[in-house]
């Protein structure tokens, strides 16, 4: 059976966001992609400009895939692959997509009826462009940002140390320096999600801003007010019990 990378939401992402969500996408071969992230990323190569960063790859990926999916046998696989894409919204197929299985019906000494199936099944509706979000996400690295109270709470602490009567080095030490608490959920579904993205993730794993950034995006209707230090407080003790690995900056999980 073959191992797919779970769905994701691309249409709406702004440029630098989606250059995060696709990189690994752009990697696999077609067959271990959901369809509808496949039909994505053709509709995303058809945009007059897509992000220059992506731009090479993305054409690169189109070419690729097509070629393969002109190598799928007749018979059962063929099949597979047309029911699978049957069952898409018509809206979410673009038009290189159709364009191309249109090419693969007309091919000699092929069965083509599976496609021609197919083709029928996303007649009832237009396909829809690939809209690009207009907001910008900034990657940073973990443990460089700190809301302003904590600023303000780190710059001040030296000065009340200072000024309070009867401090000695030898006190206990108060509550401020002890290690933050995370809640007990919030850390387990950090730790599921960080080990599904790097489950599916090339042999090389991910870069951390990428993995911490694709945490966050995953959070925001969970936990909106996530922050790069409290993932990498979990991917550490990840990386402790052996569930990871981490090299040269790049995350991977443990075989």
């Amino acid at each position: 059976m073959r191992r797919r990378v779970p769905l994701q939401k691309l249409r709406g992402s702004d440029p630098t966001l989606l250059e995060i969500q696709i990189q690994d996408l752009l990697g696999r071969p077609s067959g271990q992609l959901e369809p509808l992230n496949l039909c994505d990323l053709f509709a995303l190569s058809e945009l007059e400009e897509p992000p220059r960063a992506i731009r090479g790859e993305l054409a690169a990926f189109v070419k690729r895939c097509s070629a393969e999916i002109a190598e799928i046998p007749d018979g059962s696989s063929m099949v597979q692959f047309a029911t699978e894409f049957a069952a898409l919204e018509p809206s979410r197929v673009p038009q290189s997509f159709r364009d191309l299985v249109l090419r693969l019906t007309k091919r000699e000494g092929r069965d083509a009826t599976p496609l021609r199936g197919l083709l029928e099944a996303w007649s009832d509706g237009e396909p829809e462009p690939f809209v690009l979000g207009a907001g910008q996400v900034r990657v940073q690295r973990a443990g460089m940002q700190n809301s302003p109270k904590q600023g303000i709470a780190s710059r001040t602490r030296p000065r009340e140390r200072s000024a309070s009567k009867g401090s000695s080095t030898r006190s206990t030490p108060s509550a401020s320096s002890s290690k933050p608490v995370m809640d007990i959920d919030r850390r387990n579904w950090i730790a599921d999600v960080a080990l599904e993205r790097l489950g599916s993730a090339v042999e090389t794993g991910l870069g951390e801003a990428v993995l911490i950034a694709g945490i966050t995006h995953r959070a925001k209707t969970v936990y909106p007010h996530l922050a790069p230090h409290e993932i990498t407080m979990v991917l550490n003790e990840l990386l402790k019990g052996g569930r990871v690995r981490k090299s040269a900056g790049r995350w991977s999980r443990t075989r």
